[in-house]
């Protein structure tokens, strides 16, 4: 039985980190933001989470040498890159939760873009020999077309964390070491924007979840609980008890780390060994309290609802 685990959620609410808890399961493999392949992978080169450039890494390159077929390699990295963007813009999401909407222009986009997706993960499968992959890509669109491409062979999991730490998060200057031939950092989100997106963005995963068409977790409970919350959605996918899942690589607000060769995600994707899983709660000492009313304003209705407040 094969299966993909898909995380889902707004940006820095926590997917990598549940992306490498997961990924350390018997059979399981992480490829990170699996969406981003083309661009930070293929067109940018940028690092796997081995350390290796993306181009130059073994893993990666069994997996794609046979995917372009009667086209160069380039011309191939364009084509799935402008499927991407059509099929997965937010202007696309009335389209994405219901197809009899769709103009055939853009069912015939999202058909060759499902071909690719399917390729893709098929050669995962294949060359890894594991029988779940965990992929965090986050962006609900991708989400909708996964889980309408594997239908019930995809678990998404709905990632939610309060939008204020999230707000508090994309304030922060933070390197991004994945871009090897300079120095770059996370772009600054600001908070205004950030209200807006994180809304959407779980107000389309929360969809889902009422249609019973994924599972909900917070962050903070991920945290808080590290062991039971893995135990509990490994056996979610499998119908299995949790009591008969093993956990072994999770310790008392610790865990033990292999390296991932993962596409893209936060840079603790990079981290092995013994890792620390504690809360990041710094926004409630250093968030201002304008920019905490704005935030809480835009996504009130939400945070009652996810239990923030």
């Amino acid at each position: 039985m094969r299966k993909i685990i898909l995380i889902a959620g707004h940006s820095r609410s926590g997917s990598t980190l549940l992306d490498r808890l997961l990924g350390e399961m018997d059979g399981f493999v992480t490829v990170g933001e699996l969406r981003c392949l083309w661009i930070r992978g293929l067109h940018e080169d940028q690092l796997c989470g081995c350390g290796t450039a993306f181009k130059s890494c073994g893993h990666w390159r069994d997996i794609v040498a046979d995917l372009p077929a009667a086209e160069t390699r380039e011309s191939w990295v364009s084509r799935v890159l402008r499927l991407q963007r059509l099929v997965e813009k937010s202007k696309a999401i009335p389209l994405l939760l219901n197809p009899s909407l769709r103009p055939r222009e853009f069912s015939d986009q999202l058909d060759e873009y499902k071909r690719e997706l399917r390729s893709l993960v098929s050669g995962i499968f294949e060359k890894t020999g594991a029988r779940v992959i965990v992929d965090s890509s986050k962006k609900p669109t991708y989400a909708l077309i996964m889980k309408e491409l594997f239908g019930d062979d995809v678990h998404v999991v709905h990632l939610v964390r309060d939008s204020r730490a999230v707000a508090f998060s994309r304030l922060r200057t933070r390197l991004r070491p994945e871009i090897h031939w300079m120095k770059k950092h996370m772009a600054i989100g600001n908070p205004l924007r950030t209200g807006v997106e994180w809304r959407l963005a779980n107000s389309v995963l929360t969809a889902m979840h009422d249609a019973g068409r994924c599972t909900q977790l917070r962050y903070e409970d991920l945290v808080e609980r590290p062991r039971a919350t893995i135990a509990g959605l490994v056996a979610d996918v499998f119908a299995v008890n949790p009591s008969a899942v093993q956990v072994p690589h999770i310790y008392a607000g610790a865990a033990e780390l292999s390296m991932a060769h993962s596409v893209a995600g936060n840079p603790m994707r990079f981290a092995t060994g013994r890792i620390p899983i504690t809360l990041d709660d710094e926004w409630k000492k250093n968030l201002s309290r304008m920019r905490r009313n704005v935030v809480t304003l835009l996504t009130r209705k939400q945070l009652k609802q996810y239990n923030f407040i």
